[in-house]
Parts: structure tokens; C-alpha cells; sequence
């Protein structure tokens, strides 16, 4: 599906109601953070449509007009701030208003990692990894092994997410552990017994397994600090 990238910059909305042209549909809202206005921002609007304005003024209201009344998903994206989506369902008059959208500031998780083959993960060096929205990694053992997990991160308004990248792998939730009690728990062979989790919750104090995709190698991960 196409999407048109629309950069918003600071401009004075006109005092007058806008005229409502034939086919014409105008969605409306308001960007803050902690508080305050957010005056700068881009919005990816799907379906791409022809736009005719775009206006975001310095208390963060914004006004964007499109052709063709239907519905419509709308990202939006503000430096520091992790993305919002918004789906839009336009009235009888084709026109939306969001409301005031508060948008929240974007995380960081900073893990260890011990990466191996199955059974041999106590005897595996830790790394550390830092994580935050967008952000992917790729972690390789510290051995002969030649095990790899990747897996990446994304922000959905509060919550810092992490997921397995592409067909990598199964994540697993452990619970509050330590590295080290995870480690110990850890089967000798075979899989984790917990159920697998498409995206799992980067809290401070959780530990999470990673399966590798070749049924050979895993990795264990525990999150030291969310920032």
C-alpha cells in the first residue's frame, strides 16, 4: 500500500473557517508532549491521496486536507517521540477531528546477552545490547558456534517492545529473573516450555529466551535498565 509523506512545519492556521471544496475532506487534531505543543512532525497518510494543505500551527493544532472522502490511517512521527497511528473514520461531511493527540518521549533498554548452543548457555560470555524504537540487533556467540539471534525493538505510545526479527526464532517470556536464574533454568536440550510471544515488554528486572531459527542455538536476555 502506497503512502504519502507529509512534513508539517510551524505556519499560522487562518482566523476564517476554511471554504469546504467539492471533494474535499479535512482532518483536524492537535500535537503535545508533556504538556506542551509539538509544532514540528510528519504524517504518513494511507492511501496515498493528492494533498491541497497541510498547516501546523504553534499550539500544534494541524489541519490536513485530502482528496477523496473515505477512511484513512495516518502515522505520526515527531523527532523523540515514539510514532502514533491513528485511524481516521470521516462523518457525513467528510471531516475528522483527532482531538489532542499526546505523544510520548522514546525509550531505551539496555540488556545482557548470552548467546550459544543449546545446553552450553552458562559457559557463553555476556554482552550487552541497547535497544530503542527502530533499533535492530544482531548478537553473535563468543565461540566456534557460529549461533546468531537478531531480533529488534519498536515504541508504542509507553511501552518499549521487543520482537524477533523476520522468521528468527521463537521469543519467550521468562518472568522477573536475574541472568544468572535464568541461566540456571534453562533446559539441557530442547526448547523452553513457556509459550512463545510475537512482541514481549521491555520492563526492568524481565529475562526472555530467543530460540534461533536452526533449532540449535539460543539466547537468554535480561533487561538491566529501561531509560
Amino acid at each position: 500500500m502506497k503512502t504519502l509523506l507529509l512534513s508539517l512545519i510551524a505556519m499560522p492556521l487562518a482566523a476564517a473557517p476554511i471554504e469546504k471544496e467539492r471533494g474535499l475532506i479535512v482532518i483536524q487534531g492537535a500535537l503535545t508532549a508533556a504538556g506542551k505543543p509539538v509544532t514540528t512532525a510528519q504524517f504518513y497518510v494511507a492511501p496515498a491521496q493528492s494533498q491541497s494543505a497541510v498547516e501546523l500551527d504553534p499550539s500544534g493544532r494541524f489541519e490536513v486536507k485530502l482528496l477523496n472522502p473515505r477512511s484513512y490511517s495516518i502515522d505520526i512521527q515527531a523527532t523523540g517521540y515514539a510514532p502514533v497511528r491513528r485511524t481516521v473514520e470521516l462523518d457525513q461531511k467528510g471531516a475528522a477531528d483527532l482531538g489532542s493527540i499526546v505523544l510520548e518521549p522514546l525509550k531505551k533498554a539496555r540488556l545482557s546477552v548470552v548467546v550459544g548452543p543449546r545446553g552450553t548457555l552458562s559457559d557463553a560470555q555476556t554482552q550487552q545490547v541497547e535497544m530503542g524504537h527502530g533499533s535492530c540487533a544482531n548478537v553473535r556467540a563468543q565461540d566456534e558456534s557460529g549461533c546468531l539471534v537478531s531480533f529488534c525493538a519498536t515504541q508504542e505510545g509507553t511501552e518499549l517492545l521487543v520482537n524477533r526479527y523476520s522468521q528468527s526464532g521463537q521469543l519467550r517470556p521468562l518472568g522477573a529473573l536475574s541472568l544468572a536464574d535464568a541461566l540456571a533454568k534453562s533446559p539441557r536440550g530442547g526448547t523452553f516450555v513457556t509459550g512463545p510471544a510475537h512482541n514481549i515488554v521491555l520492563e526492568k528486572g524481565a529475562a526472555f529466551a530467543l530460540d534461533s531459527s536452526d533449532a540449535y542455538c539460543v539466547a537468554l536476555m535480561h533487561v538491566d535498565e529501561v531509560l
